[in-house]
């Protein structure tokens, strides 16, 4: 068991929905069949199903975070209804780009330890920003065994001891830090912009929410791995509250992109 907790850098594979069996020297090693002498095969660095954009900014009186629905199997959009939330405790909610399976993990991971601390029956909860440091060195440890959590985590909540809201951005290296907006993924690239040209610490939750699907609309038409369906999660003093999943309103039937290309002005090929 040592061996495989050493070699892996995980947990105990019954978490994963089997047991260890046999040791290293019986080619058996968390369930997986390997040669003696052989390291196990790792994939971690190889994300194989991934999820794309989250954004999260700061409105008056609470925090707002958006993704899409899909997860991709390389670049083919493989599943469309894939929720990529996460509420610990009642006044923080996580949300995930990158490979969705250690997404999974560490969803079970940050569980565990909410009902660790509910179970100590003293009162007591974790703030964002606490959950948002053990995520970092959590992060920085799996990276320094270069073993990373192929994750970029955008962490949503409400601070009870300065009664304030909070988001938070953590990624594959540690790398933590809050801010007033975040994007991860490729609307990193593409809704910073928009973002920066019409965000306000005063708006409202309408209003913070329409930014948010002007941004995605934009993520739609560009990213290749991108989703019409959305879901966000919107976090006050009241608590968090999860939104059902919505589909957002696009257009493709502009009468340039219908028009042949030997009908337009200048039909010489691009190539």
């Amino acid at each position: 068991m040592e061996d495989c907790l050493r070699l892996r850098g995980r947990r105990a594979p019954d978490n994963y929905g089997y047991s260890y069996h046999g040791d290293y020297n019986q080619h058996v090693l968390c369930g997986s069949a390997v040669s003696s002498g052989q390291e196990p095969i790792k994939h971690t660095t190889r994300p194989i199903t991934t999820s794309s954009t989250v954004i999260g900014l700061k409105f008056n009186g609470g925090t707002i975070v958006m993704s899409d629905t899909g997860v991709c199997y390389g670049n083919m959009l493989r599943f469309k209804s894939c929720e990529r939330f996460c509420q610990v405790g009642d006044r923080t909610v996580v949300a995930a780009s990158g490979e969705y399976s250690d997404f999974q993990y560490l969803t079970r991971d940050l569980k565990e330890m909410d009902t660790r601390d509910w179970v100590q029956e003293d009162g007591c909860s974790r703030e964002p920003s606490s959950i948002a440091a053990y995520l970092g060195r959590t992060f920085y440890g799996q990276r320094s065994r270069l073993d990373p959590y192929w994750n970029q985590m955008i962490m949503a909540g409400w601070q009870k001891t300065s009664n304030e809201p909070y988001l938070g951005y953590i990624d594959l290296y540690g790398t933590t830090f809050p801010e007033d907006y975040i994007a991860s993924g490729f609307g990193s690239y593409l809704a910073i912009p928009l973002l920066r040209k019409e965000y306000r610490p005063d708006m409202t939750e309408d209003e913070a929410k329409a930014l948010l699907q002007k941004c995605f609309m934009a993520l739609f038409y560009r990213d290749c791995t991108g989703l019409s369906t959305v879901q966000y999660a919107v976090a006050t003093s009241a608590g968090i509250r999860l939104s059902d999943v919505s589909t957002l309103t696009h257009k493709w039937d502009y009468k340039l992109w219908l028009t042949p290309t030997s009908q337009l002005p200048v039909s010489a090929s691009s190539w």
